[in-house]
């Protein structure tokens, strides 16, 4: 009798890290290869939207169809908080995606470009936009290359990832509400098409 209720509890451990390690494996895929994933993702409310509970759930059906599992998703609306949570973790870096985001290319495009930039840049970077709050031709932006801007004047609005390389000057920037500046002197980077918009 107690060998059936073992061989069940067997069976649910299997189980449950099978879907762990698909969950993890998915997120990998999207924003990077294995060696090059992105350690934290934040679904954050910075605009204090009305329709919060509405505008939450679509965010997080944009999410799981990029990949990327409600399971390893933080939420907050402070992304000082979320900065600051990323410093005392020692996290490489983190990914924000506001409320109301919405992507606009696919899961396969945008992989794509994720694993070009990061063969192409590595570490060396400071924040990377996924979209911006206006039209690409309203920012201040120099062409990198075919798909991607350097940015000395853009909104940071809707999806970005931020490096660990900028947490503390970030954190301090956005406090001292000096953003603008901080993108001048920063390896500041927009994807050129967007990957999608605030709705």
């Amino acid at each position: 009798m107690y060998r059936k209720y073992i061989y069940l509890y067997i069976l649910i451990i299997i189980v449950f890290n099978i879907i762990l390690f698909y969950n993890y494996k998915s997120i990998k895929e999207t924003f990077g290869t294995i060696n090059k994933g992105f350690n934290t993702f934040h679904v954050i409310n910075i605009l204090q939207r009305d329709d919060t509970i509405e505008s939450l759930n679509n965010t997080r059906t944009e999410c799981n169809k990029m990949g990327i599992s409600s399971n390893k998703i933080g939420y907050g609306n402070n992304l000082i908080a979320i900065i600051e949570n990323a410093i005392n973790n020692n996290y490489k870096n983190t990914v924000v995606i506001e409320t109301g985001f919405k992507f606009t290319q696919s899961k396969e495009l945008i992989k794509k470009r994720l694993e070009e930039f990061l063969n192409r840049f590595g570490n060396d970077w400071d924040v990377l936009q996924l979209s911006s709050s206006t039209n690409t031709n309203e920012n201040n932006t120099v062409n990198i290359y075919p798909g991607l801007d350097s940015v000395t004047n853009a909104p940071i609005s809707g999806a970005y990832i931020i490096n660990s390389s900028i947490f503390q000057k970030l954190k301090d920037s956005i406090t001292n509400n000096n953003i603008n500046n901080i993108q001048k002197e920063s390896k500041w980077y927009l994807f050129n098409p967007q990957c999608g918009k605030i709705n």
